[in-house]
């Protein structure tokens, strides 16, 4: 199996050079070593979102929903800065632009949001997810007489 990828000595064609498994595997592992070696300086960030606090954790499932699969990820959420009433629209401002990110940036993993925070130049801190302790119980137990759990009215 061939995986194709653009030519990269400048030119502009539409031509496509093949890369046999060997170099992809060997490109994903020098791409893993760079992700996750020690961080040395932050990125080019502006100074204005240095020294940002960011809270590192696993969100909460929505309440109209039952299963689990949408909180195997970490999220990063940033503090809020000032806001302000525009009083021709009176619509809500803000001179901060990372403002405009949403609620929170998503992750699949908490070394890889830690690994963004420190890289940002941010400070953080993490909040370890609640565990739920589910005991398996049969349908039918929601309708059973059961003494411990029903109390008599009389």
């Amino acid at each position: 199996m061939h995986t194709y990828a653009p030519k990269s000595d400048g030119t502009s064609s539409d031509e496509k050079v093949a890369l046999s498994s060997d170099s992809l595997s060997t490109a994903v592992k020098t791409y893993e070593n760079l992700c996750h070696d020690k961080v040395e300086k932050p990125s080019a960030v502006a100074e204005s979102g240095r020294g940002r606090r960011a809270r590192i954790f696993v969100p909460a499932r929505a309440a109209t929903q039952a299963g689990i699969s949408n909180t195997k990820s970490w999220a990063v959420e940033l503090d809020n800065r000032e806001r302000w009433e525009e009083p021709l629209i009176g619509w809500c401002a803000s001179a901060d632009p990372s403002s405009s990110i949403g609620t929170f940036m998503k992750f699949a993993r908490k070394e890889d949001a830690i690994f963004f925070c420190e890289r940002q130049g941010w400070e953080y801190e993490v909040d370890d997810p609640h565990l739920l302790n589910v005991k398996p119980k049969a349908y039918g137990s929601n309708f059973s007489w059961n003494k411990k759990t029903r109390v008599s009215t009389k």
